[in-house]
């Protein structure tokens, strides 16, 4: 947005995204552009680097494409991938939610969150209860909503 011709910034985002979370969470087909889909997981590169800051890749008529292009490769490479392959699997990310650790990386509400990955892995009956749950222990008329529009979305999927 505020890159010009002679300068520009860009950062490296890594995200994950499942069709099936997408669906029960937006309540629409999963997009043809991954990128644009709910994430279930999103994290900066910076986070991941070891001083743990935000981190943006500069452009100008200086810089050098090989050294730049090293860099990105080696931040990916080194601690973008690794991250990632910590995440192969629906039961990975159900893991991940389980902890308090994941709080960086989840944009939104984890407990909703973990409900809908236990429905996409298969534990429908487990899904459920934890949505219920939820629903009693909300205090948020806008959560509760949310909570029961999730909930109904996946009870559709099952009837289908």
């Amino acid at each position: 947005m505020w890159n010009s011709s002679s300068h520009a910034r860009f950062t490296i985002n890594l995200n994950v995204t499942l069709p099936c979370f997408h669906e029960a969470y937006m309540g629409t087909p999963f997009p043809k552009n991954p990128a644009s889909a709910a994430n279930v997981v999103q994290q900066r590169i910076g986070s991941l680097l070891p001083d743990g800051k935000d981190h943006w890749c500069e452009v100008t008529a200086d810089t050098s494409p090989e050294a730049l292009g090293n860099e990105v490769a080696e931040a990916l490479s080194v601690y973008g991938l690794p991250f990632l392959d910590r995440l192969n699997t629906v039961g990975d990310l159900v893991a991940l939610a389980d902890t308090n650790y994941c709080l960086p990386y989840v944009p939104g509400n984890v407990a909703l969150f973990r409900a809908i990955l236990l429905w996409c892995g298969g534990e429908q009956a487990q899904a459920l209860q934890r949505l219920e749950a939820l629903q009693s222990q909300n205090k948020h008329p806008g959560f509760g909503e949310m909570v029961a529009i999730v909930q109904g979305r996946l009870q559709a999927t099952r009837a289908a």
